[in-house]
């Protein structure tokens, strides 16, 4: 009589334990470093976070983090989300040893006053950053036909009670799962969490889930760490070494699987809603959304696995993409449909005809296509791509010298791989060498200490136009967050001014040559020390 008082028969949470504690044994060396990225009193922070672990496993269980892209294999996102956890976690702590005071010191009574809280909101963040995902798709048994609750009911007791499933992924779904993941934050947290984090930190976390900008953010530190465990799992799956044969087979593939899709009308060409839009000598692939469905054909008919990045990189290097100067081959559109006077813009992976279509290309589309870029209106596709056809040889540090900003930067992006806020500084050096024509961007001295003051927004829009740093042709939107981008990742980096005065914000009210308004102050030391 007494077990019906419970929810679940003892019984079956003996399965569940056993059912987590296999699996927590078989990705241990990332619980391991997990532990070991968490240091507290008596260890407070981990053990509170292995709750939250079990709570998301359970949560999550075997489910893919993608459909056709990263970790989309059996327990992918739990497998992803630790990864992503420990990559935040190494470089928070390398953060936090850099974390300077108002005055540019090392601020080491921060640390030790709000490292830990910082950690724990900073692992609870990257692990739950892909969580939002559980509503992408609907989970069906095979046997019984039930569907699962993704928002009551945890996926390892649906599995137990109801045997294996099918996955149906839902369309249009891009970007969904970053909004929704605050949905599951709030299942995985507890009020002993709410309190070990603090006030503080808590409201910082929300505001992270929520894509605000506050002051202390980790959203681009968990961006970054994401992205790392993409490139670490499709790294795993390539071979260890790619040789030509494999590169072209990649290619082939990609080129046959647009002409099959197309062929068997997989894929719509130059209709309202087109994954493609054929031009007179290139076609515009939507990306991201017509590229996965493209690589999702070749896994499944070449037994291919790639990524979007991947394959745009092999065609780029074998000048079979559009690139611009800036090295972009991720290229807005804005398009125009037949008989409307009113455009929209698309991003576009843009191939050229001759590598996909052969004697078969499609008509060109009726509507109107500018890809500013490349200058390219309507249907005029005979824009000039730079090669050089010269065989001659020259003189690497003359051919430097007269690169230009925009080619400077994308060779030390290119070379480097560096942070955010490096790319920044780089792109801020090369602005600083044209300095008599700047209105917005000045050198001053405070205390003694010696600044470059950048005011706000128009210091960085001609960054932008000396560097393209970012595309000053966007709306005022993107280049908004573009600029808060840029911002946040200085301040993180420690490369700002912080003054107590104005409660340690980034954007300040500045006077020197000219009175911003607002306005961010770098370090000069910080700008010197980016390679010419």
């Amino acid at each position: 009589m007494l077990t019906k008082l419970f929810k679940r028969k003892p019984v079956f949470e003996d399965n569940v334990n056993a059912e987590i504690e296999k699996y927590f044994s078989e990705y241990k060396k990332y619980i391991n470093k997990i532990d070991n990225l968490l240091p507290s009193y008596k260890d407070v922070s981990y053990e509170m976070f292995y709750d939250i672990l079990v709570r998301f496993f359970r949560k999550v269980y075997d489910l893919p983090a993608s459909e056709n892209h990263h970790h989309s294999e059996r327990f992918g996102l739990f497998v992803h989300s630790l990864e992503t956890c420990i990559n935040a976690l190494v470089a928070q702590h390398r953060k936090l040893e850099l974390k300077f005071d108002g005055n540019g010191d090392l601020d080491s009574q921060f640390n030790l006053r709000n490292k830990e809280k910082i950690l724990y909101r900073t692992a609870i963040h990257g692990l739950l950053h892909d969580a939002g995902k559980v509503f992408d798709m609907d989970i069906i048994s095979k046997k019984k036909e039930i569907q699962w609750d993704n928002y009551d009911d945890n996926l390892l007791d649906f599995v137990l009670k109801n045997g294996d499933y099918d996955i149906r992924w839902h369309k249009e779904r891009t970007g969904k799962h970053e909004k929704r993941n605050i949905i599951i934050l709030w299942q995985m947290l507890e009020t002993r969490d709410r309190q070990y984090l603090t006030a503080y930190n808590f409201i910082r976390l929300i505001d992270e889930f929520w894509g605000y900008d506050p002051v202390e953010t980790t959203k681009e530190l968990v961006k970054d760490a994401d992205i790392l465990s993409v490139q670490m799992d499709y790294e795993e799956s390539l071979p260890k070494t790619e040789n030509k044969e494999e590169v072209y087979e990649i290619i082939e593939a990609f080129s046959a699987s647009i002409a099959e899709m197309s062929d068997k009308r997989m894929l719509a060409i130059n209709e309202n809603f087109s994954d493609l839009i054929v031009l007179d000598t290139i076609t515009l692939i939507v990306n991201p959304g017509t590229m996965q469905k493209i690589l999702g054909y070749m896994k499944k008919h070449y037994q291919l696995k790639t990524t979007r990045e991947h394959v745009v990189k092999l065609m780029r290097d074998k000048n079979i993409i559009l690139e611009t100067d800036t090295g972009k081959t991720f290229i807005h559109a804005l398009i125009t449909l037949p008989g409307s006077a009113k455009n929209f813009k698309l991003n576009f992976v843009i191939i050229k005809n001759k590598y996909v279509w052969g004697c078969n290309k499609p008509e060109n589309f009726k509507g109107k296509v500018e890809i500013p870029d490349f200058d390219i209106e309507e249907g005029n596709t005979k824009a000039e791509f730079k090669e050089n056809t010269d065989n001659k040889k020259f003189d690497t540090e003359t051919f430097r010298e007269n690169m230009t900003p925009q080619k400077k930067l994308y060779e030390y992006i290119k070379t480097e791989k560096p942070k955010k806020f490096d790319i920044f500084l780089k792109a801020l050096a090369l602005t600083l060498e044209t300095e008599s024509s700047l209105k917005n961007i000045e050198r001053i001295k405070i205390d003694n200490q010696e600044y470059v003051v950048i005011g706000y927004k128009e210091g960085f829009k001609e960054i932008a136009e000396h560097t393209g740093v970012f595309d000053i042709k966007d709306d005022e939107k993107e280049q908004n967050k573009a600029i808060h981008g840029f911002i946040n990742s200085l301040y993180d980096g420690g490369h700002t001014a912080k003054f107590k005065e104005f409660e340690e914000k980034p954007l300040i009210p500045v006077k020197g040559k000219k009175e911003y308004e607002k306005a961010i102050l770098v370090f000069k030391d910080s700008i010197i020390s980016k390679p010419n």
